[in-house]
């Protein structure tokens, strides 16, 4: 059966307060309607519950009450008196509010930080009779205008790079993918091998496989092992879209009662593309390298890459709301080159100033990600190395004025890294890098390396 694809989702956009806000209005508004249809005064009590060093609670909870307020304000069934978003004093509790109130009805929400999300949720409470509806949650992801008000975290410099590895289950991955696959708000990580996918979390320093689902007989494989394994994944909505071979074809990984299902994918790919960080791309017949051209292809100035091992394409939001986007490609020369897009107002429309930087030196793994949600990227590699050659990871910025600098590198790596990929991995609210080594021993495991 074909499974239908998900659009994708947007990364980081600056609607967030405005999504939040409007969401907490017609939830409320829907359980309003449903639990306190009669006159009286409505009281609306946000309680922000934020990490400790939040710049601004009070404004937060301000700003997510003030359209359900102006709508309550023009509703004429509901009494003026009691509009407000009223602030609830240290250690005083919902009924204590709800009883000063009298004959109400009481709107309380509470807005937590869970992982990189804001989840806003609560109840309606009328006073007389102890009636209460729960307000349908709402989970939106923590961008500038969030962040402007719960914090961002620590810049990463040099010396706060960490990476820690964990054992996975077996070995042979050609592809990895994070993301949150049954919308709980915590992503799972998909690591796919040529004859099955295994899906599992993070759980403090371990990982805990979710599940394994077997490579559906009927998909095709190489007939022949190429020079290195070549496979891609990504994750868009609650789907991995996986391709495991040049002679594959696209596989959806979901989720469902828990347990992963595979199925063969309806896009977001052509059917002979392997699925990237912002396009679609075509091995090269016999090499072990991609096509320079990318279809569909999510750069909104593209220019002709060159043939290329890995491609990532992504935009970030500095604090102040502005977006830059990196483009990032690794040649089977070993040449990492990096293209920053800057936008820029023309009289005739937008446009973009673009800055340029390369490296050298470098394989076929590739990951980008902001890690510390500063606005500029940072790019997890692999060495340019033969395989059984063992390997080593290095940690690039990539600055917006068009500059790559190294900011780590781990130890020697006894194994061969081929793949990586970004996401939350373990559930903490910020990104990491992730890349899979394969072992040497052929009795061996693969190991996950995580990095921030």
């Amino acid at each position: 059966m074909l499974a239908p694809w998900l659009s994708p989702a947007p990364g980081h956009a600056q609607e967030g307060l405005q999504s939040a806000s409007s969401a907490l209005r017609d939830a409320a508004l829907a359980a309003l309607a449903e639990s306190a249809p009669d006159e009286g005064p409505t009281a609306v009590v946000v309680r922000p519950e934020l990490p400790e060093g939040a710049p601004d609670a009070s404004g937060l909870a301000a700003a997510l009450a003030a359209p359900l307020l102006e709508a309550l304000a023009a509703d004429p069934r509901r009494a003026p008196a009691r509009l407000a978003a009223l602030e609830v004093r240290e250690g005083e509790t919902l009924a204590a509010v709800a009883r000063g109130l009298g004959d109400a009805t009481l709107v309380t929400v509470t807005a937590r930080v869970r992982g990189a999300d804001l989840l806003v949720e609560g109840a309606v409470v009328r006073t007389r009779d102890e009636v209460r509806a729960p307000i349908a949650a709402a989970r939106v992801p923590l961008d500038a205008s969030l962040r402007a008000f719960v914090g961002y975290p620590p810049r990463l410099t040099d010396e706060t790079v960490s990476a820690r590895s964990l054992a996975l289950p077996g070995r042979g991955y050609v592809a990895l993918a994070i993301g949150d696959l049954d919308g709980d708000g915590r992503a799972e990580l998909v690591a796919a091998r040529t004859d099955e996918v295994h899906v599992l979390r993070v759980r403090g320093r371990r990982l805990e496989l979710v599940g394994r689902v077997a490579v559906p007989a009927s998909v095709p494989r190489a007939p022949t092992v190429s020079r290195r394994p070549m496979g891609s994944a990504i994750v868009r909505g609650e789907r991995a879209a996986v391709r495991t071979s040049e002679h594959a074809v696209g596989l959806a990984v979901r989720l469902a009662s828990g347990r992963p299902v595979i199925e063969l994918a309806e896009g977001p790919c052509p059917a002979d593309r392997y699925p990237m960080l912002g396009g679609c791309a075509r091995a090269v017949t016999g090499r072990d390298f991609f096509d320079p051209e990318l279809d569909p292809r999510e750069s909104p100035a593209p220019a002709a890459p060159a043939h290329f091992y890995a491609y990532a394409f992504a935009s970030y939001a500095a604090p102040d709301g502005t977006r830059t986007s990196y483009e990032v490609i690794v040649m089977p020369s070993g040449r990492v080159s990096l293209r920053v897009l800057v936008p820029r107002e023309r009289p005739r429309g937008p446009s973009f100033d673009e800055r340029a930087a390369a490296a050298s030196g470098y394989g076929t793994a590739l990951a980008m990600g902001d890690l510390d949600l500063d606005g500029a990227a940072e790019i997890l590699v692999s060495q340019a190395a033969l395989a059984g050659q063992g390997d080593q990871l290095t940690l690039l910025r990539a600055l917006p004025r068009g500059a790559l600098r190294t900011m780590w590198r781990s130890p020697p790596l006894a194994g061969s890294v081929w793949t990586a990929a970004a996401g939350d991995a373990d559930g903490d609210g910020l990104p990491e890098l992730a890349a899979i080594e394969e072992p040497t021993d052929p009795a061996g495991r693969a190991t996950l390396w995580l990095v921030r």
